[in-house]
């Protein structure tokens, strides 16, 4: 086939997977308001991940407290991060926005962290204390939650992974309802495509004033893209912001015209959570929007309503993702690639930062703002 028609026939390729988004977010918004609160599903566990969040009313979710105390020495240090008062997302899946969702109620466990003070003693830092909250689950996530990663949370950093951060009292679990893709569902369509940079080329022409980072590796035998995408899903009374983070792949050393690469396969899905972080206000201040909890995906995404001021500028957007992969050696090639491409390395994260990274193992954690 030739070339020229090769791009002809991904330009096309591009206009339908694009009306096909807009139709699925169009849909979705108009249904959305019939919806009751025992019909909405819910977007996560949120008993260890992320406090107690309940569907019905707001709830208050607890002081995470730390209590140091040393063998040989008698002081104690407490440290509280104040409690929040937080509406459960309603969460509204382009799959199937009546998914059953179930009512469960699960006991949060104590965990522990091991410290260690200036002179070599060691001592159980309380980091979580155990009661039993009611927890509603998304019956269309939680069929991709196939890891339990309270243990793995445990043993990471605070600020590797959300709750961590949000115990130390960052703004990084956002409360509003959204939508998103589901592409864990066997039968999503943009699995089928894959991506290219004609894809973005045509964002326009379907209302979608979005900008974009790629981030290239080559780990094993495959060639891989991180591609991270932020701004204005359609514009309107039916507008929506938001953002996604998806993993492509292809074969080592192959070459394409158009710079086309495959969606994941399983295989290679990593666990991943994603936050969409708004300066809606323009005073400086990014709010956590819409959270993405922790489980395996290809590709994240998330929209709220709303507009951007400028449509053009997604500078007011901010995307912060954590991602544990398959192996150190991966997570490590593909921070390497990132800090090639305008990111900085960090020891001691802050997600109200710009454009940093700070890797742990296979853990990464990142926060998206300028580089392009």
């Amino acid at each position: 086939m030739k070339k020229g028609t090769v791009i002809i026939s991904a330009a096309i390729t591009a206009v339908i997977i694009g009306l096909i988004a807009v139709s699925a977010v169009i849909g979705v918004k108009f249904r959305k308001e019939a919806k009751t609160a025992e019909e909405t599903p819910v977007g996560y566990k949120n008993s260890i991940d992320y406090g107690t969040i309940t569907e019905e009313e707001p709830a208050i979710l607890p002081d995470f407290t730390e209590e140091n105390t040393f063998a040989d020495d008698t002081s104690t240090a407490t440290t509280s991060a104040p409690a929040a008062t937080v509406t459960a997302p309603k969460v509204f899946t382009t799959k199937n926005i009546t998914a059953a969702q179930k009512k469960i109620t699960k006991a949060v466990t104590t965990v522990k962290e091991t410290v260690k003070a200036d002179n070599g003693s060691t001592a159980q830092v309380v980091v979580e204390e155990g009661v039993t909250v009611p927890v509603l689950e998304d019956a269309e996530h939680g069929k991709a939650a196939t890891v339990d990663t309270t243990v793995a949370d445990s043993e990471l950093p605070k600020d590797m992974y959300f709750s961590g951060l949000y115990s130390m009292g960052y703004d990084v679990i956002g409360p509003k309802e959204f939508i998103y893709n589901d592409d864990t569902d066997p039968k999503c369509m943009q699995k089928n495509f894959g991506y290219n940079v004609l894809y973005d080329a045509g964002a326009k022409l379907i209302d979608f004033s979005i900008e974009t980072t790629r981030i290239k590796f080559d780990y094993g035998d495959k060639s891989y893209m991180l591609q991270l995408w932020k701004g204005q899903y359609i514009s309107g009374d039916i507008g929506t912001v938001g953002g996604e983070v998806g993993l492509y792949t292809r074969a080592k050393n192959s070459v394409s015209a158009i710079g086309h690469y495959d969606c994941a396969a399983q295989e290679d899905w990593l666990n991943m959570e994603m936050t969409v972080l708004w300066d809606e206000d323009d005073n400086g201040v990014y709010k956590a929007q819409l959270t993405r909890r922790y489980a395996p995906h290809w590709w994240e995404t998330g929209y709220v309503d709303g507009q951007l001021k400028d449509r053009n500028d997604s500078n007011s957007l901010k995307i912060l993702c954590r991602m544990t992969f398959l192996t150190q050696e991966q997570a490590t090639l593909c921070v390497n690639a990132m800090i090639k491409n305008g990111f900085k390395k960090v020891s001691s994260f802050d997600p109200t930062g710009s454009d940093l990274v700070k890797q742990y193992g296979k853990d990464v954690i990142y926060v998206w703002h300028k580089v392009r």
